[in-house]
């Protein structure tokens, strides 16, 4: 658990990291809001009931550099499936140490939103 950075205005996304003492980390999604939501179609306001209806597909980066996003975990939706799982599968890091953990969120008109969080592996 710690502090985030928010990388980008175009949405709020929350999130955090749970630890355990086995070194493994799980990130799980809080909530996700757009700016603006009243400024997109009737349509897809008129889809939207919850929170993770803005969301296309969410990713994990386990030890983001500040570099590329390279993705070690991916929950999406498809038009079968429209549940969209709010948790990560457990990572697990070799060493203890400190991370920055960078969850992306995909919305549904197609915005990224990035969050870090920084997080004590022991």
């Amino acid at each position: 658990n710690g502090s985030a950075i928010q990388l980008t205005e175009v949405a709020a996304l929350e999130a955090h990291v749970e630890t355990s003492a086995s070194l493994a980390a799980v990130v799980k999604l809080d909530g996700f809001g757009l700016p603006h939501p009243d400024l997109l179609p009737t349509a897809i306001q008129k889809r939207v009931t919850k929170w993770t209806d803005w969301i296309d597909y969410w990713s994990v980066d386990w030890n983001w550099k500040g570099g590329p996003f390279s993705t070690g975990f991916a929950a999406f939706r498809t038009r079968r499936r429209r549940k969209l799982v709010l948790a990560s599968e457990p990572h697990v890091y070799t060493e203890p140490a400190s991370y920055r953990v960078a969850v992306k969120v995909v919305d549904v008109m197609g915005n990224e939103t990035v969050r870090v969080l920084l997080v004590e592996a022991r």
